[in-house]
């Protein structure tokens, strides 16, 4: 029997309860192995100056530093008052707007003049699919209207 046999390559065929054991199995596995790995990384922190932070932090005495914790604690509150209170602010102040509207669409005039067209080609750039357009150099928008707008080198990209 080859190793692929025995393999489930449908997971969502095999039931719930296999699932779930086949799961807490597969996570036992990997505990177990990172175990293994705890010497090793236990060395490399000490290695690294880890161990002299967790002396600093946690096996000195450091009776005379709850007024600086409270302090801290204090202050940290306060920032998240202050943040709170301008959320709340901002949450008062634009919550109804909708700002996801569109725009309204430009007349044809207005398009016609915006770029120096003619209204017959203001109607033909907003209702085409594709256009070519050329920029001289003052600014000024020139089209060349119809098919023979098309540039073979587009072809491809229909």
């Amino acid at each position: 029997m080859k190793a692929e046999a025995i393999l489930i390559h449908r997971p969502h065929r095999q039931r719930r309860a296999s699932r779930a054991i086949f799961g807490l199995l597969t996570l036992v596995a990997w505990i177990a192995w990172v175990s293994l790995w705890l010497p090793l990384i236990t060395a490399l922190a000490w290695w690294f100056g880890l161990h002299t932070s967790y002396v600093e932090l946690f096996q000195r005495d450091h009776t005379a530093g709850w007024g600086q914790l409270l302090y801290l604690l204090w202050l940290a509150l306060g920032c998240a008052l202050v943040i709170s209170s301008w959320s709340a602010y901002n949450w008062k102040r634009f919550h109804k707007l909708d700002r996801r509207r569109g725009r309204p669409p430009a007349s044809m005039t207005a398009m016609a003049d915006m770029l120096s067209v003619n209204h017959v080609s203001a109607i033909e750039l907003r209702s085409s699919n594709r256009i070519v357009l050329t920029f001289a150099d003052d600014g000024r928008v020139s089209h060349i209207p119809g098919p023979a707008a098309a540039d073979p080198s587009l072809e491809g990209s229909r």
